[in-house]
């Protein structure tokens, strides 16, 4: 190391310290002493190639290499020669080719991890590997008086890394047992989207077999219910028991015959069979009459029902059936939970929507069962009702109907003071499958499914008798009547023939 450089040198400005180094003497540091104690291993090289004389080292250096300072003024190849053992040692070539680029471009170069033998003290080479930078030093004219060669030990890491190739030799078998894992796993999914595929088709069959056993139930509960009609028409004349035994009968098969129709609307959704028809409508006036079907079953209840539907000024599409169970249910649901009060039924028209609300002062939902209140087959547990009839899926088929329209339908309830149905729909028909708008409209008259939610509702209170059909004066009308049930088709066509001239064929 320069003498000059290594002689101890006071602190610049330390005696114009005030208060703490006045009247003191200058602070001198031994610069030697302070790079020798220096924990880093660092030696000092002449760049006197290819000598590359050592001319300083910490003690970390020494301590590392088993060497002392008597080697100081050696060349480093000569003190630290490669492993005559081992044909192949790179580490002084290496070496030897990073200080001759520090010579070259004057500037720091930085080596890969390096395998060094370093002899022992018993004459031995043991196994270092070190982690090398050479950098230059400079004099203030650019020239390049000395290189700093400075390691950093990363033997440890290295044999843990060779540990832990000899780990992955046993990584490799349990990969191999991963690997067969997975295999396995990938039988298990491929069955499991087999059983997936069959569970779809079975939902399939599920479908099509509610699809055709509600048909099938259809066919008989027409038949019962025409004939119960028919005796209920003619009934005053009846004792009182065979009056009821009717009605019970007539109301029952109302009821299956609204299940089965449910069902039959649930299976058309799912199988995508559902043939919409969205027509314009006076949908204030379609309302108020499906609501007006209520008047009297509340009255009986002791309720109010107050309408308020007036025409709107944006024109409303609807497919009229589907509107008709829409209301029907709401209306349904708010009388059977509605013990005094009122039901409130209004028809508004918002910006580029229109709004149906049902609203009632009745034993209002829990707030935790809001959030389920449209799932299939959901019944509130402990709701007090006028009748626990029901099926658990009629608010279910207004939320599928509802998103038919591409609409949206809400609820707002408290306990104790009744609950609020918001179905919203969107105007105009740009929402709308184009092939589905029916342009023009067409008179829709109130089907008698009417009376089955009624039944449902107030269950034991008889529905209005309906007014039968005024016969026609001008021109008889010709139908043509195809069923292939011939109970059905003889029924059919014998209410039809006084008014229509009726031709009835099975196929």
């Amino acid at each position: 190391m320069d003498e000059q450089n290594s002689r101890p040198q006071p602190i610049e400005g330390a005696e114009r310290d005030p208060g703490t180094t006045r009247g003191r003497p200058p602070v001198a540091l031994d610069y030697q002493a302070l790079f020798e104690k220096s924990p880093d291993i660092l030696l000092v090289l002449l760049p006197d190639a290819p000598r590359y004389t050592m001319v300083a080292a910490t003690e970390a250096r020494l301590s590392a290499t088993h060497t002392t300072r008597e080697s100081l003024g050696r060349g480093l190849f000569e003190v630290f020669p490669d492993n005559p053992d081992d044909s192949g040692a790179t580490g002084t070539s290496n070496l030897r080719s990073s200080l001759e680029r520090v010579r070259s471009t004057r500037r720091a170069d930085t080596m890969s991890v390096q395998k060094y033998d370093i002899r022992g003290p018993d004459g031995k080479f043991e196994s270092r590997y070190w982690s090398p930078k050479n950098l230059p030093v400079l004099s203030p004219s650019g020239e390049l008086l000395y290189i700093l060669h400075r390691v950093e030990d990363v033997t440890e890491l290295v044999r843990a890394n060779e540990l832990g190739d000899e780990l992955r030799g046993q990584t490799h078998q349990m990969e191999r047992e991963v690997l067969q894992r997975s295999h396995e796993l990938a039988l298990a999914l491929r069955e499991l989207r087999e059983a997936n595929a069959k569970l779809a088709q079975l939902d399939e069959a599920k479908t099509t077999f509610f699809s055709n056993i509600s048909h099938e139930f259809r066919t008989p509960l027409t038949l019962m219910l025409g004939p119960l009609e028919d005796e209920l028409a003619q009934a005053d004349s009846r004792p009182a028991s065979q009056r009821w035994r009717l009605e019970a009968a007539h109301r029952n098969c109302l009821r299956l015959l609204k299940l089965v129709n449910t069902l039959l609307d649930f299976s058309s959704i799912e199988g995508g069979r559902t043939q919409a028809r969205y027509e314009r409508t006076d949908i204030g006036a379609l309302t108020a009459d499906l609501a007006s079907q209520f008047r009297s079953a509340a009255q009986r209840a002791g309720l109010m029902l107050t309408l308020d539907c007036p025409p709107l000024s944006e024109p409303v599409y609807v497919d009229r059936e589907m509107w008709e169970k829409i209301v029907l249910n709401l209306l349904s649901n708010a009388l059977k939970h509605t013990f005094e009060g009122r039901i409130e039924v209004r028809v508004e028209g918002l910006a580029d929507t229109v709004r149906l609300s049902v609203k009632d002062s009745g034993v209002g939902i829990p707030k935790e069962e809001l959030p389920r209140l449209f799932e299939r087959f959901h019944r509130v547990p402990g709701a007090p009702s006028r009748t626990h009839e029901g099926s658990g899926i009629g608010l279910s088929l207004v939320r599928e109907l509802v998103d038919l329209h591409a609409g949206s339908i809400s609820v707002e309830s408290e306990i104790g003071r009744g609950s609020c149905f918001l179905v919203t729909l969107p105007a105009g028909t740009a929402h709308l499958p184009s092939e589905k708008v029916v342009q023009g409209t067409r008179e829709h008259a109130i089907h008698r499914s009417a009376a089955a939610y009624i039944e449902e509702a107030v269950h034991g209170q008889p529905p209005d008798a309906a007014a039968s059909p005024a016969e026609g004066t001008g021109p008889r009308a010709r139908i043509l009547w195809a069923d292939d049930n011939g109970d059905m088709r003889e029924y059919v066509a014998s209410l039809l023939r006084p008014y229509y001239e009726v031709t009835a064929v099975a196929d």
